[in-house]
């Protein structure tokens, strides 16, 4: 393990805001400790965990873009469900 690229690829990721979920399974696959148990482990904590399994230090740029996107698709299946009325389903406007 190279502590050089280690550190300067934690600091990058928490300068650019990366999640820290993404951050914690990046170090975890890093160093090549075991993945979390299955109820604790989320998609930033795997994408993480296996770009760190991999040695890369740019993973989170490709897994950041993907996540807001995703992001971005989740908001606006919530704004279609929401009622257009502003009221409570059932009452009159």
């Amino acid at each position: 393990m190279d502590p050089r690229f280690y550190h300067d690829t934690v600091k990058r990721m928490e300068n650019a805001g990366v999640e820290s979920e993404y951050i914690q399974g990046w170090v975890g696959g890093f160093m090549g400790n075991p993945m979390r148990e299955e109820q604790r482990l989320t998609e930033a904590y795997k994408a993480g965990y296996a770009a760190g399994e991999e040695g890369k230090g740019d993973g989170f740029e490709a897994w950041r873009a993907g996540a807001e996107v995703s992001s971005q698709a989740s908001d606006a299946v919530a704004v279609a469900a929401a009622p257009a009325s502003g009221g409570v389903s059932g009452e009159p406007s």
